[in-house]
C-alpha cells in the first residue's frame, strides 16, 4: 500500500510541479511583456525620429510643439527629427513613395530615393512615429481587415532593421458648424474599430501606443477632422504626457518652438522642395537662374543649414538663450537687360481700334506677375514671386499680392499697395466670402481686409473647406 502510495504520490508531485511550471512560464512570459510594453519612453543618443502619417502629423510638425516639448526634454541626447508625413497619407500609399521623381530621377547619379525603407536608411532613422487610421476607416469595415495587415507590414519593416516605434491612434471625428460639410462623427464607430486594430497591432509588435481617440479633446478640428491650430499645443501634450513626459512648461511664446519651426521649414525645402521637377524631374536641364550656382547646387547647401538650425535648437533647450537663425544674405535678383517696354508694345498686332499700353511694372512692384483678379471696385489684384521656382535656401518666401487702381481711368496704375506678403509661390487667387483664396504649395489661404485700407488683416488655412 505504502508502495502504491508512494507510486501515487511521486506521478502527483510530477503532475503537480508541471502545473507549477506551466503558471510559473505563463507568468514569466506575461510579465515580460507587460515589461516591455511599460518600459520607459526614452531618445538615444544622436536619435534619428521619423514621422511618418496624413495631413494632421503634416499639421502636428508645422505646429512645432511637439518636437519642442521632445527637444526640451531629451536635449542631453542632441535627438533630430525628420518629417516624412505627407497629406493623404495611408498604410496603402505614402506619398513621399509614389512621387514619381523619388523612385526615377532624370540624372544618372541620382536614381531616386527609394521605398520608404531605404529612405529611413538615408536619414539614419531610429525611431518612428506614426499616426495613420483616420483616413483609411472612411472606406468602412469591410477595408479594416486590410488596413490591419497593411499596417502590421509597414511595422514589421519598421522593426527589421532595428527601429523603435510609437503607434499615435487617430482623433476622433467631430461634427462642424459649417452646414456644406457631412457630419463626420457619425463615422466614429467605424473609427473605434480601426483604433481598436492599432492597439492590437501595439500589442502584437510590443511597440508605444498613444490613444488620442479615447483622451483627445473637444472641439480640436477646424472642419470636423483636421486639428486646429488651437488645438495643436493641447494634442502635443497629450502626446507627451502619455509617453510619460512632463510639458507642462511650453506654451505659444517659447523660443525654442520658433526654433524648431524653422528648422522644420528648411527640411521640407530640403526634403518636399516646391519644384521636384526642376531638381530631379522633365525640368532639371533647363536654366532658371543667372546666379553663380545651379538650382541643384543651391538645393544642396540645405542639409549644412539644417544641421546649423538644429544647433541653434540645442543651443536654446541648454541655455535658454537665443543666437538666431543666422539665415543667408538675400538672394540678388536679375533682370533681363534686353527688356524693352517700347519694343514689346510695338511688336503687339491688334484690331482695328484697339490700342496697348503699359498699365503697370516691376515700379509698381509687379516682380513676375502669375494672377490677375479683378474686384467689384475695378481694382486689380496681381499674384508676383520673387520665389519661384523654389525658394532661395535659407530665406524666407515674400511673394505678393499687389493691388493696382486707376483713379483717373487713364489705363494707368495711380496706386499700388501690397495686400498680402509672406506668400510662397502664390499660383492661384479667386475672389470669394468677402476675401481672397490664394492658392500656394500645398495650402489654401483665405485673405481679407477688414477695415478697408487695401491691405488683409486676416488669414487663414483653410482646411475646413476641403475634406
Amino acid at each position: 500500500m505504502s508502495d502504491a502510495n508512494g507510486i501515487n504520490g511521486s506521478a502527483m508531485n510530477k503532475k503537480t510541479f508541471k502545473s507549477i511550471c506551466l503558471v510559473w512560464l505563463t507568468c514569466l512570459l506575461f510579465g515580460s511583456a507587460q515589461v516591455h510594453a511599460q518600459r520607459p519612453f526614452r531618445l538615444e543618443r544622436n536619435e534619428v525620429v521619423a514621422f511618418l502619417g496624413g495631413a494632421n502629423m503634416v499639421y502636428l510638425q508645422k505646429a512645432g510643439y511637439l518636437e519642442s516639448i521632445l527637444s526640451e526634454h531629451f536635449v542631453q541626447s542632441s535627438p533630430q527629427f525628420r518629417d516624412l508625413a505627407w497629406e493623404a497619407d495611408t498604410v496603402f500609399r505614402q506619398g513621399t513613395v509614389i512621387e514619381r521623381w523619388r523612385k526615377r530621377a532624370h540624372f544618372d547619379q541620382d536614381g531616386g530615393l527609394g521605398d520608404l525603407n531605404n529612405q529611413l536608411k538615408r536619414i539614419g532613422a531610429s525611431m518612428i512615429i506614426s499616426q495613420f487610421g483616420q483616413s483609411e476607416s472612411l472606406e468602412g469595415l469591410e477595408a479594416l481587415a486590410a488596413f490591419s495587415e497593411a499596417y502590421s507590414t509597414l511595422i514589421q519593416s519598421w522593426l527589421k532593421d532595428g527601429r523603435r516605434v510609437a503607434l499615435l491612434t487617430p482623433t476622433p471625428f467631430e461634427s462642424s458648424d459649417n452646414p456644406h460639410l457631412p457630419n463626420l462623427a457619425q463615422q466614429n464607430e467605424i473609427l473605434s474599430q480601426y483604433v481598436n486594430v492599432i492597439r492590437q497591432l501595439a500589442k502584437k509588435h510590443r511597440v508605444f501606443l498613444v490613444d488620442l481617440f479615447h483622451q483627445a479633446t473637444s472641439n480640436a478640428t477646424s472642419n470636423g477632422r483636421h486639428i486646429s491650430p488651437e488645438a495643436h499645443p493641447i494634442i502635443a501634450r497629450q502626446i507627451a504626457d502619455q509617453l510619460g513626459i512632463d510639458s507642462h512648461s511650453h506654451d505659444a511664446l517659447h523660443p525654442l518652438r520658433n526654433a524648431v519651426i524653422e528648422k522644420h521649414r528648411l527640411w521640407l525645402n530640403y526634403w518636399r522642395p516646391t519644384n521636384w521637377k526642376l531638381l530631379f524631374g522633365d525640368d532639371a536641364r533647363r536654366q532658371f537662374t543667372k546666379g553663380p550656382i545651379s538650382l541643384r547646387e543651391e538645393w544642396l547647401t540645405l542639409p549644412r543649414m539644417i544641421a546649423e538650425a538644429e544647433e541653434r535648437i540645442q543651443h536654446i533647450a541648454i541655455h535658454g538663450t537665443d543666437p538666431g537663425p543666422n539665415r543667408p544674405p538675400k538672394e540678388i535678383l536679375h533682370g533681363d537687360p534686353q527688356a524693352n517696354i517700347e519694343k514689346e508694345l510695338a511688336a503687339f498686332t491688334l484690331p482695328e481700334g484697339f490700342s496697348i499700353n503699359l498699365f503697370a511694372s516691376e515700379q509698381q512692384g509687379l516682380t513676375s506677375p502669375l494672377n490677375v483678379r479683378w474686384d467689384p471696385s475695378g481694382r486689380m489684384y496681381v499674384t508676383t514671386t520673387t520665389t519661384y521656382p523654389h525658394v532661395f535656401p535659407g530665406d524666407l518666401p515674400n511673394d505678393k499680392i499687389i493691388v493696382l487702381e486707376d483713379k483717373d481711368r487713364n489705363g494707368v496704375a495711380d496706386t499700388s499697395t501690397v495686400f498680402a506678403d509672406g506668400l510662397n509661390i502664390p499660383t492661384g487667387i479667386e475672389w470669394g466670402h468677402g476675401g481672397i483664396y490664394v492658392g500656394q504649395n500645398t495650402e489654401i489661404l483665405f485673405l481679407k481686409d477688414t477695415d478697408g485700407d487695401g491691405q488683409a488683416d486676416q488669414r487663414r488655412v483653410t482646411p475646413e473647406w476641403f475634406w
